[in-house]
């Protein structure tokens, strides 16, 4: 298994999505080791990703606002969404200075959430 260090670059983020409903679920899907198992890396304790959850399905630019940044890369993370057939989703993670990539990781087939993509931004403070 890789770790978040593994994929460090910057000015990068890589977003996930899914169906969370409360921050709890979420805390628990990342703390349990679920989703490091999903996607074959462990998350740095110190370094942890920017998360929302909503209690229902809302369009992508709408979850996506408000984290760092995230004008500059909110429009081709909502194309990409719609490029998988996604438009909604309740819950996101962002880690910033990160470009996951699963060349040769045995990431899993159903995975609780969906990787969106790594999205290029500057201006980060």
């Amino acid at each position: 298994m890789k770790t978040q260090n593994d994929f460090s670059s910057g000015p990068y983020v890589s977003i996930w999505i899914g169906a969370h409903k409360s921050e709890e679920e979420l805390d628990d899907y990342l703390n349990s080791g679920r989703f490091s198992k999903d996607y074959q890396f462990s998350i740095d304790d110190n370094d942890l990703p920017e998360i929302s959850v909503e209690p229902v399905d809302i369009n992508l630019d709408k979850l996506i606002e408000g984290f760092s940044c995230y004008e500059r890369f909110q429009e081709e993370a909502v194309a990409s969404g719609i490029q998988k057939g996604i438009s909604t989703a309740s819950s996101i993670m962002v880690f910033h200075f990160l470009a996951y990539s699963p060349d040769g990781l045995h990431v899993s087939e159903n995975p609780e959430m969906t990787f969106l993509g790594n999205f290029w931004f500057e201006g980060f403070k």
